[in-house]
C-alpha cells in the first residue's frame, strides 16, 4: 500500500481486464491506485487516463502489489503470479469477485440461483438454450461469462435475477473459490493446451467449479465425462448423470441446429429446465425454435443447391469431427489456420465415414494438413493462402456436384494467421459467401 491507497494490478486490457478496472474504480472511489499490465502492445488511445499502463513487457515485480486481478487469458499457474502469491499477494479474477458480490445480496430464498457450465464444447450453445428456456418461462435470468458479456457489467442485474447462467472456460475456473448452486459439464476433449501445462492440468481446471460446492448443490454431468466427477476425491454436491435418452420432449430431426452433438446439447439444457420447474411445452417450444449461435455450425445461405456453414469457432480437431458428422449430403469442407494441435488424426478418422467429397486447404497450416488428411482418399487442394481463395475452390467443386451439397467451413485451426478472432474469421467467411453470386 502507498500513499494509503491500495495498489491493485489488473493483468490483461481485454474485455475483462477493462470490465474490472471500471468496477474496481467505482467501487474504491479513489482509494487505491489501478495499474494495467498488459504484454501486448495497447496503443494510447485505446489507454484510460484514470489507470497506469504498464504494456509490451514482460510482467515483473507483481509482488509489489495488494491486489492482482488476473483476465482469463493469463494462466493461473503463470510464474510470476505464483511467486506473487507466495510472497503474499492476493490473486483474484472476475469470476471470484462475481459470486462473492452475487452471494452478499442472497437472501433466505438463495437466489439469484447461479448455474455454471462448462467444458470444451457446446457450453456456449447449452448455456443459451437453457436462458431461452427459462426467459420463455418468465423467469427473471441473466446470461454472462465467456459466451461474450462481461460478468461484472450485469452484476446489478445478476443480483435482482431469479436465475444466472454463466459460461465458464478453464481460464475462468483454475482460481474459483465460491460454490454454484448448480455446475454442468460437457464434454471434454484436448484443447488450450499451449496455456496449460497439459491435459491432466486442462482438465483439472475444469473441476475447480465441482470441488467447491456446498452439500446442498447440483452436479450435472454428461455419461462420457461422468469418469471425471467419479473419481473427484470430496464432491459434496449431489451427482446427476445425464444421457440422451432421459428427455423425450423433442427428436434431432425437429431442431434447426444440426448435428447430434447440438441434440446432446439441447438434451442437457432440457434436462436442467425441467428439473428448475420449466413446463414440458416451453422446454420443447424453445428446443425446436432455437436457431443456434454466431460461428457454431451457422446457416449462412443457400444458393442454388449448395447450403453454406460457418463453424468458424472449430479451433480444434473434435469440433470439426462433430461437424462433420453433422451432415450426411455431400459436403466439400474448407479446413486451416493456425495449428492449436498437431494431431488431426481423429480429423482423418471421420473423413473416411463421411459424406465429404472435397476438401480445400488453406492458412499456415495448410501443406501439414494435406500430409495428415491424405490418408482419408478425399480429394485435397490447396485454396490457397487466403480464405477468399478457399471459398471460391470449394463454391466451384460443389456447383461440380450437382446435387444438394454443403460448403462447410469447420478449419479444426485457430485464425491467428490472417485474423485477430474466430469471430472476425467467421464475418469474413460469411461476408464472402454472400458476394457469390449464380454462374
Amino acid at each position: 500500500m502507498e500513499n494509503g491507497k491500495l495498489k491493485i494490478a489488473i493483468l490483461g486490457w481485454a474485455r475483462e481486464g477493462k470490465s474490472a478496472a471500471e468496477f474496481l474504480h467505482k467501487r474504491l472511489s479513489g482509494s487505491a491506485e489501478i495499474h494495467v499490465l498488459d504484454e501486448g502492445p495497447v496503443p494510447v488511445y485505446k489507454r484510460d487516463v484514470r489507470f497506469k499502463f504498464r504494456v509490451g513487457k514482460k510482467f515483473s515485480a507483481l509482488n509489489g502489489f495488494d491486489l492482482i486481478l488476473r483476465s482469463p487469458g493469463i494462466p493461473y499457474l503463470r510464474k510470476e503470479i505464483q511467486q506473487a502469491i507466495k510472497a503474499g499477494v492476493a490473486v483474484t479474477s472476475v469470476t471470484n469477485i462475481f459470486l462473492q458480490e452475487l452471494y452478499a445480496t442472497r437472501g433466505k430464498m438463495k437466489t439469484p440461483k447461479v448455474i455454471a457450465i462448462t467444458g470444451t464444447k457446446g457450453k456456449g450453445t447449452t448455456a443459451s438454450l437453457l436462458y431461452e428456456m427459462l426467459k420463455k418461462a418468465k423467469k427473471k435470468v441473466v446470461l454472462a461469462g465467456n459466451i461474450g458479456t462481461p460478468m461484472l457489467d450485469v452484476l446489478e442485474r445478476a443480483k435482482r435475477a431469479d436465475f444466472v447462467v454463466l459460461e465458464l472456460s478453464s481460464f475462468q475456473l483454475q482460481d474459483i473459490k465460491h460454490s454454484v448452486d448448480l455446475a454442468v459439464l460437457l464434454s471434454i476433449s484436448r484443447d488450450h493446451l499451449d496455456h496449460h501445462k497439459n491435459m491432466a492440468e486442462y482438465v483439472n481446471a475444469k473441476l475447480e467449479l465441482f470441488k467447491h460446492q456446498e452439500k446442498d448443490a447440483k452436479a450435472y454431468v454428461i455419461s462420457e465425462s461422468a469418469k471425471y466427477l467419479k473419481k473427484l476425491k470430496g464432491l459434496k454436491a449431489k451427482l446427476n448423470i445425464l444421457r440422451t435418452d432421459q428427455i423425450r420432449l423433442f427428436e434431432k430431426e425437429e431442431l434447426k441446429i444440426v448435428g447430434r452433438h447440438n441434440f446432446e446439447n439441447a438434451v442437457v439444457a432440457a434436462r436442467i429446465a425441467k428439473d428448475l420447474g420449466v413446463p414440458n411445452p416451453v422446454i420443447s417450444y424453445v428446443a425446436r425454435n432455437f436457431k443456434g449461435l454466431p460461428h457454431r455450425i451457422e446457416f449462412v445461405r443457400k444458393l442454388d443447391k449448395i447450403s453454406f456453414y460457418n463453424d468458424s469457432f472449430s479451433t480444434i480437431p473434435a469440433s470439426t469431427v462433430a461437424a462433420i458428422k453433422s451432415f450426411d449430403i455431400p459436403t466439400v469442407l474448407i479446413v486451416g489456420g493456425r495449428p492449436k494441435v498437431n494431431d488431426y488424426s481423429s480429423v482423418q478418422k471421420a473423413l473416411k465415414k463421411s459424406s465429404v467429397k472435397n476438401i480445400v486447404l488453406f492458412g499456415e497450416n495448410s501443406k501439414e494438413l494435406r500430409r495428415q488428411l491424405a490418408g482419408a482418399g478425399i480429394k485435397l487442394t490447396l485454396g490457397g493462402y487466403t480464405l477468399s481463395s478457399a471459398v471460391e475452390r470449394a463454391y466451384t467443386f460443389a456447383r461440380n456436384l450437382k446435387v444438394e451439397s454443403v460448403v462447410l467451413f469447420s478449419p479444426a485451426s485457430t485464425s491467428f494467421d490472417l485474423f485477430s478472432d474466430r469471430s472476425e474469421r467467421g464475418d469474413k467467411f460469411k461476408e464472402l459467401v454472400l458476394k457469390l453470386s449464380k454462374s
